[in-house]
């Protein structure tokens, strides 16, 4: 799923390598050479892409993959339409965002090779953490249909922090820190977006709207602690998301309270990962609205989902603001 996700890149690396080398720097350089070559710290390009998700607030994630991956993000994203110009039709839109990914991962060997000498166990956690900013012309289209055009700058810290246990643990850490697991690194992003918004007003408070974006973002590491983690990628992010929100018909003291129900599909294509990452999201929640009581908040909101793809199961909750 996610390239970086196989630690037993790691183990093929130094099996091959054994046979050729002959001291540690001989075979950290053989292994520095292939990680380089195959750019491999830009599989983390997807969970840089899951801390910069404008349309999530969350998501924790289990695969189905022999280094029992679980996958966590917490997002603070937002969005907001300035109108300085004299139409109406024609605003800036702005947008922003705010995120944490982690991927944890581990097993009891990592070259699982079957010799008890190399037996390593580990235990990985990749971090991303970053913001991503966006401002571009916004179109309505009609009173229900806006089309926005957006360019996008932004940046992430990236660490690895791994512990290893069993016979091989002193060697492999010898070969693989600094260069595969226990680094920092800095990269840059910047991109394209187009976003389409519509909103239906129905009957008794009731509305029905869809948003759907297409991202094309470049991501390049600006500093590394070795070559080995040196990077350049490009990547795709298409979300689609429909809502339907209604009123509850209860009030919290002088404030309405409204319910809603939400399902939607993000997919990630990486040049850096053979395989697509997709979910799909169901969920729900309630919106209590202040009626511009408190400034620049129209509302507050409390809500769960639930996220399915292939060999992928996870869930959200989560509270938030609406501008």
């Amino acid at each position: 799923m996610l390239r970086v996700a196989g630690p037993l890149l790691a183990a093929h690396l130094l099996l091959a390598s054994t046979s050729a080398a002959q001291t540690i720097d001989d075979l950290r350089n053989q292994i520095r050479s292939e990680l380089q070559q195959d750019q491999f710290a830009g599989g983390l390009v997807t969970l840089i892409m899951l801390s910069s998700e404008m349309e999530l607030s969350g998501i924790n994630l289990e695969l189905d993959d022999p280094s029992e991956t679980q996958i966590s993000a917490l997002v603070l994203p937002f969005n907001y339409t300035f109108h300085p110009f004299e139409s109406r039709q024609t605003g800036l839109y702005t947008e922003g965002v705010i995120g944490c990914s982690v991927m944890e991962q581990g097993g009891p060997d990592l070259f699982m090779d079957g010799n008890p000498a190399l037996t390593t166990s580990f235990d990985t956690e990749w971090t991303t953490v970053g913001g991503l900013v966006g401002i571009g012309p916004e179109r309505h289209l009609s009173e229900e249909l806006s089309v926005a055009v957006i360019g996008q700058v932004g940046m992430s810290y990236m660490e690895n922090r791994t512990t290893y246990g069993g016979p091989g643990a002193a060697l492999t850490s010898q070969l693989l820190d600094g260069l595969m697991f226990n680094w920092s690194a800095v990269a840059a992003t910047y991109g394209l977006a187009g976003r389409l918004h519509w909103r239906r007003e129905l009957a008794a408070g009731r509305a029905l709207e869809a948003t759907a974006r297409y991202d094309v973002r470049w991501t390049d590491s600006i500093e590394t602690d070795d070559v080995a983690q040196e990077f350049s990628t490009m990547s795709v992010l298409t979300t689609m998301r429909m809502q339907y929100s209604a009123p509850t018909g209860l009030s919290m003291g002088d404030y309405p309270l409204g319910w809603r129900a939400h399902t939607g599909i993000s997919r990630i294509q990486s040049t850096e990962t053979a395989d697509p990452f997709g979910v799909i999201e169901v969920g729900g929640g309630f919106d209590l609205l202040t009626q511009d009581d408190l400034p620049l908040v129209d509302g507050m909101t409390i809500g769960g989902s639930i996220f399915l793809g292939d060999g992928i199961a996870g869930w959200t909750v989560g509270v938030g603001v609406v501008f």
